[in-house]
């Protein structure tokens, strides 16, 4: 995760499995999960759930009735984050 998060360019399918080959993982299995039925059923609730949210990019923290739709450094969220937008329900 970190090794893609600090990756500049454009994620191809190529350079995704370049980076996970660098970072020692098995590009085989990670082929097999990312074409697997699980997998594309996870992505597509995590979707329904962002759209519901209002969110539309990452990264995004949501955090009860609240959700933070900006960067923000990992010290702050360990505190009572900033509500950024109240929850509309």
């Amino acid at each position: 995760h970190a090794a893609l998060m600090e990756s500049r360019g454009s994620l191809t399918k190529e350079r995704i499995l370049s980076i996970a080959e660098e970072s020692g993982l098995d590009t085989n299995k990670l082929q097999a999960d990312m074409q697997s039925d699980k997998t594309r059923e996870v992505i597509e609730k995590n979707h329904e759930l962002a759209g519901k949210l209002g969110i539309s990019g990452t990264p995004a923290l949501a955090f009860a009735a609240l959700r933070v739709r900006r960067p923000v450094p990992a010290a702050p969220v360990r505190a009572v984050p900033v509500p950024v937008r109240p929850d509309p329900r």
